[in-house]
């Protein structure tokens, strides 16, 4: 109770704040957030706590309660191991040395001790690799949008009360800019999307580029999964893949869009594209005019900087926006820095969750370590009489622990990549699509931090080790 009081206490707190700094992906200007205690969800997690501990205690006390009180009194007979699968393998058995093949005999032996071993290990790794993991997939929403699909680096809205001669004035210019290395005309406007796999709505952006030639030199659209480049087509549309994904709609399929559920078009999807940040429909001028019986009316303006030219985004808005035919301006790299700072936050739940994984890793595994210390104590004592020093007497346990250590991580890693797409889906908002993919980095710096822990709890067993007195220990309790 003590432990769920002060659990409670600490996670109610620390734990919201940081998951809700994602969520300034899409809000920004949210400041002065509050986290008030909820006592439901507090008593329900203490009280989840307190089954479990209850649980365990209570299969300990009745196992030893069902022996007589002599039994009791007398020390647990060591247990006894038997042959090996290996063993019956005598060509493998006898290329391993003798000191190996005792701790695959003691690794078997302890079973019930070496599946909470494993389970420690293994749990610990998983939230290691979660939280490089979601790292990731943050870092891939920043590269992968704004330095992979969206090529272009400004965008200037085009004022709709501007005249003809203001546009064209705007036009001249942009054609003599030696700074942008290509400008694009597009129409992007805000609609309402569903189908009849599902009953969401969402009111993605309808993107139609003036020049199908230019386009692709300021938006990719390619398959995530495959690879594969997709072009625009007549009587077709692109979709972003978050939205298909909502949707429940696939390549083929009907999609339905309105303005505010009016006159409904009804069009073909022709592709699924990566992308990471809300979502979009890509359609040509000319599907757009087979639905709407009119010519898009282009109301911005993608611009593409020439190789190695870095353009001020204060100085960029306070040029362009002096002239009348521009309503407003927008660089990509006030977003990029927008994310970047949201990405330093990600280095704060990467290390709750390395502080969460070390916690778990060193209780579970101090705990057994001195589980197995206290009921080998007579083997241990031995061992020493016989003349094993120190350091050996140490190699003897490290020997298990590094077999355990090694199948834990293996079994980590594959349970984190399983449990980092359960929290990546789970996490994400509407309008955002994570990384789906972990870098090897990550892999690595998981099972490094993993395999430290088990270091500096092997380095702590090895000075328990040390105390053990030979003459005390092997006495008779009798």
């Amino acid at each position: 109770m003590t432990g769920s009081i002060a659990g409670a206490l600490i996670g109610g707190k620390i734990l919201p704040y940081i998951i809700l700094q994602e969520y300034k992906i899409l809000y920004p200007n949210i400041e002065n957030l509050m986290f008030p205690y909820n006592l439901e969800h507090s008593f329900v997690a203490s009280l989840a706590s307190l089954v479990c501990i209850l649980s365990a205690t209570l299969i300990a006390c009745t196992k030893s309660l069902m022996e007589v009180p002599a039994s009791l009194m007398r020390p647990v007979a060591p247990k006894q191991t038997k042959k090996l699968l290996l063993e019956r393998i005598p060509t493998l058995w006898n290329k391993i040395q003798f000191n190996w093949k005792n701790a695959l005999r003691n690794f078997i032996r302890y079973k019930k001790r070496l599946v909470m071993t494993l389970f420690g290990i293994c749990g610990s790794t998983a939230l290691l690799l979660v939280g490089f993991g979601l790292k990731d997939s943050v870092d891939t929403i920043l590269y992968a949008q704004y330095g992979k699909i969206c090529l272009y680096n400004e965008v200037l809205t085009i004022d709709a009360t501007a005249s003809e001669k203001d546009k064209a004035e705007l036009q001249d210019l942009l054609s003599k800019d030696s700074r942008f290395k290509s400008y694009l005309y597009t129409y992007q406007m805000s609609l309402d999307a569903e189908s009849d796999n599902s009953k969401e709505i969402l009111s993605p952006f309808i993107f139609v580029p003036e020049d199908l030639n230019s386009f692709e030199e300021h938006v990719r659209l390619a398959n995530r999964i495959t690879g594969e480049k997709l072009t625009l087509k007549e009587g077709e549309v692109i979709v972003s893949e978050k939205m298909a994904s909502v949707l429940g709609v696939k390549e083929g399929d009907i999609l339905h869009i309105s303005s505010n559920q009016k006159d409904k078009k009804d069009v073909k999807i022709g592709g699924i594209a990566e992308n990471y940040v809300y979502h979009y429909v890509y359609m040509t001028p000319d599907t757009y005019e087979s639905l709407y019986k009119k010519a898009p009316e282009y109301n911005s303006i993608t611009l593409r900087n020439n190789d190695g030219v870095t353009i001020d985004a204060d100085e960029f808005g306070k040029e362009f926006l002096q002239y009348d035919a521009v309503g407003g301006v927008q660089s990509i790299s006030v977003l990029i820095d927008k994310f970047s700072d949201i990405l330093d936050s990600m280095d704060m739940i990467t290390l709750v969750l390395i502080v969460c994984a070390g916690a778990l890793t060193f209780v579970v595994l101090y705990n057994l370590n001195n589980i197995n210390i206290s009921e080998r104590r007579r083997e241990l004592a031995t061992l020493k009489v016989l003349g094993f020093y120190d350091i050996e007497l140490s190699q003897y346990i490290y020997r298990e622990n590094i077999l355990i250590t090694i199948i834990g991580v293996a079994l980590g890693l594959l349970g984190g990549v399983l449990l980092n797409s359960y929290v990546i889906n789970t996490v994400e908002v509407d309008l955002v699509m994570f990384g789906r993919q972990i870098f090897f980095p990550s892999f690595v710096e998981s099972v490094l931090i993993a395999v430290g822990f088990t270091a500096i709890v092997n380095i702590i067993v090895h000075f328990k080790l040390k105390k053990i007195d030979m003459a005390t220990s092997l006495k008779s309790v009798e």
